[in-house]
């Protein structure tokens, strides 16, 4: 709970050097990646351009609004969510707030539904058994493929980590606040003239580092282990 609250903190509070912080993280993932990859053999760049056209295409869909979610519906909304958020570069709460499921998931966790909780647990736990196993499975066959899919994925998600963004959509979330639904990029030199706030181009450099420097940590910590 701490850690959900400190990041909602963030996101409002700071919400660039977040993204900034994200952004060092991704990059310095795909860097780790690419080395263990043959990107340019032509199967591998293949794999490489369909993932980061799956995450464009994805992060380009409009938004269901106002759908009408039956159980069964909520089940397979648990299942896709759950299935983007073990491949990188999707998020289970963007294809929530896709599916048109992210406010009744809402609701129902803050008003104890426990019948809908229920069905979307369900559909999450099947999902990720299911597809768990078959990227596993993947991976032990097609190792090279997999990862430049995966890269592509991580590299297709830069768009939406841009730390400068500009709300252009809201949506009511279940406290009737206004909430960001979809943004567009600018640059940090626009930024404060569009949005009025402060590009904070120190921060944001600092975080990115700071997300770089964190995933080569861990991947030293873990090869000397091994």
């Amino acid at each position: 709970m701490v850690s959900a609250n400190t990041v909602l903190y963030l996101l409002e509070n700071q919400f660039e050097a977040l993204m900034a912080f994200f952004l060092g993280l991704v990059l310095a993932s795909v860097a780790i990646l690419a080395r263990e990859t043959h990107i340019l053999h032509l199967h591998n760049g293949a794999a490489l351009l369909a993932g980061v056209g799956t995450t464009l295409l994805v992060a380009q869909l409009d938004p269901v609004v106002g759908a009408e979610l039956s159980y069964g519906y909520l089940f397979l909304c648990g299942l896709i969510a759950i299935s983007a958020m073990i491949l990188p570069g999707l998020s289970g709460a963007f294809i929530l707030i896709l599916l048109g499921a992210y406010e009744a998931m809402l609701t129902a966790l803050t008003q104890f539904q426990w019948l809908t909780i229920i069905v979307f647990m369900a559909g999450c736990g099947i999902g990720i058994i299911a597809f768990s196993r078959l990227l596993a499975s993947l991976l032990l066959r097609f190792r090279n493929i997999c990862y430049g899919y995966i890269c592509g994925m991580l590299l297709g998600s830069l768009p939406v980590l841009w730390p400068w963004q500009q709300a252009v959509s809201f949506y009511e979330d279940s406290d009737g606040h206004q909430q960001a639904l979809q943004s567009v990029n600018v640059w940090p030199l626009n930024y404060t003239e569009l949005t009025g706030q402060s590009p904070q181009l120190f921060w944001v450099a600092l975080c990115f580092v700071l997300g770089g420097a964190a995933v080569l940590l861990l991947r030293w910590l873990f090869s000397g282990r091994h």
